[in-house]
C-alpha cells in the first residue's frame, strides 16, 4: 500500500515535512496526516500501523529536537510555558499517545508543585492575573486534564 510506504519507513518528521516551518508547524501538519489517515476507509491493521508510525515519528521530534525542553526555559515566565505547554495538548497540534503524553507529564509534573497557579502568575500584572487564569482553567478543561 503506497501510504504504508509514506508513512511507515519515515523516520523522522524531516522525511515527511521538509520545510523551515517552526516546530508547532511541523507537528500540526502530521497531526492533520494522522487525523485523515484515521478517518480514512482503509483496513484496520493497515490504519493502525501507520497511526503507530506516524505517533512514533512525533514523539522521536519532540525528544531528538528537545521541543519541550526549549518551551519549558525557566528562564521563561512560567505563564508563558504552561501555554505553551498545553498547546502540544490540542487536538490540532498533537493527537493522543506517545507523543503528547511526552507533553502531559511535564504538566501535571508542573500542576503538582505547590503554589503553581500562584507562581505561574508571578510575573503577569496583577490586573491580568484572574485572567490568565481564567484562561488557562479553560485550556486545561479543552486538554482533557479537568475530565471530559
Amino acid at each position: 500500500m503506497q501510504l504504508e510506504g509514506l508513512f511507515i519507513r519515515p523516520d523522522q518528521i524531516r522525511q515527511i515535512v521538509r520545510d523551515d516551518r517552526p516546530p508547532n508547524k511541523k507537528m500540526q501538519a502530521i497531526t492533520a496526516v494522522f487525523n485523515k489517515v484515521g478517518a480514512a476507509e482503509l483496513a484496520e491493521m493497515a490504519k493502525r500501523r501507520i497511526l503507530t508510525s506516524l505517533d512514533e515519528i512525533l514523539a522521536s521530534y519532540i525528544v531528538e529536537d528537545r521541543i519541550l525542553e526549549r518551551i519549558d526555559d525557566p528562564s521563561r515566565p512560567l505563564h508563558l510555558r504552561a501555554f505553551m505547554l498545553l498547546s502540544m495538548c490540542t487536538p490540532e497540534v498533537l493527537p493522543e499517545g506517545k507523543a503528547s503524553t511526552l507533553a502531559r507529564k511535564i504538566i501535571v509534573k508542573h500542576l503538582r508543585r505547590p503554589n503553581f497557579e500562584v507562581e505561574m502568575v508571578k510575573e503577569v500584572p496583577d490586573d491580568e492575573k484572574d485572567e490568565v487564569l481564567r484562561r488557562f482553567h479553560v485550556q486545561l478543561h479543552r486538554c482533557g486534564f479537568m475530565g471530559p
